[in-house]
């Protein structure tokens, strides 16, 4: 997946920009993939309150909690 998927609605992608060291999600510019993506992908769904973490490089334990408000997400 990349950038040319990236639509202005649809099913919320949380990158590991959109996450911080102080456990918060910051939305400030959010990216939305289409449905028929996100069931692609929906090994790595998220939903509502789940904790999302950075696992990898230099940005390691980056994280933060799905909102409330999403129906689900990637």
């Amino acid at each position: 997946m990349g950038t040319s998927d990236y639509q202005d609605e649809g099913v919320p992608l949380i990158r590991v920009a959109d996450l911080d060291f102080n456990g918060q999600l910051i939305l400030k510019n959010p990216v939305f993939i289409s449905i028929s993506k996100w069931e692609d992908l929906n090994r790595s769904a998220v939903y509502p309150e789940d904790v999302v973490v950075a696992k990898t490089g230099a940005t390691i334990g980056k994280s933060g909690i799905v909102p409330a408000h999403f129906e689900k997400g990637l």
